[in-house]
């Protein structure tokens, strides 16, 4: 079964430059600008000011690479979490009703105050049973709700 992507997020390049990498090729760069324009200290000295512009730029752009992922707010753990799902995620046949039956009771008893949202998951597992579906169909769900209050449910569908 092929794989379906999990989340609309970017997962950084593994083969991006690390903070040294970066730090290094702008610190040769300036240096290298200055010996063109006939501006070079003694020794290729960097000073503490073009560290600390060279650093702020760094973090500038990492912030940058961060927001454009869409995984920007998240703690490191959390898109540690996410990793597995770089390459997407193979959808499992949900063999029996009886078997919906048992993921809905597990996601219900995790998450008990998103029990109108369980309840649909739980209906659209039995149904594609029913219909023979190869992987479970669910039908698109909007959780509204601020962040990090676990979605509770409220007037719903």
């Amino acid at each position: 079964m092929p794989r379906i992507k999990f989340a609309d997020v970017r997962f950084p390049d593994p083969n991006a430059p690390s903070v040294f990498d970066i730090e290094h090729r702008l610190k040769q760069y300036l240096i290298n600008f200055r010996e063109k324009m006939g501006k070079c200290k003694p020794d290729n000295q960097i000073s503490d000011r073009d560290r600390r512009n060279i650093l702020q730029k760094i973090a500038v752009y990492r912030d940058a690479v961060s927001r454009r992922s869409g995984m920007g707010h998240l703690a490191d753990k959390d898109r540690q979490r996410l990793e597995v799902f770089r390459h997407g995620t193979e959808p499992v046949q949900v063999v029996s009703e009886h078997r919906a039956d048992e993921i809905a009771s597990a996601i219900h008893s995790e998450m008990p105050w998103m029990a109108a949202a369980t309840e649909m998951i739980w209906q659209d597992m039995r149904a594609s049973v029913r219909n023979g579906y190869p992987a479970p169909r669910l039908r698109p769900l909007l959780l509204v709700g601020p962040p990090g209050t676990g979605k509770p449910s409220g007037p719903g569908p």
